[in-house]
């Protein structure tokens, strides 16, 4: 974590974007983990927690009918003849 930081900081912001919202650094992870260790040995007995009735849908994607996705084929296929046809022409 502290190497990725020093050598891209792009990818470092891009990559732990969340620990840098809730300001964790890669020293205190450690330290983090040892407590929660603490805390499990402390009670290592299980306590359900309260579940959420609904939970936001990850893919918000509206899935394709059989002839959208056909149709969305012949037409890359379409553009990808168009180009080696072009292609072809300035070879020539």
């Amino acid at each position: 974590m502290e190497l990725l930081e020093e050598e891209d900081p792009e990818r470092y912001q891009t990559q732990f974007s969340s620990y840098i919202e809730r300001e964790i650094e890669g020293d205190s992870l450690e330290e983090m983990y040892q407590k929660a260790h603490e805390k499990i040995r402390e009670d290592p007995e299980y306590t359900p927690t309260e579940k959420k009735d609904t939970y936001p849908k990850r893919n918000e994607q509206i899935p394709k009918t059989y002839a959208e996705r056909k149709a969305t084929i012949a037409a890359k296929k379409a553009a990808m003849k168009a180009a080696l046809d072009a292609a072809d022409d300035d070879d020539e």
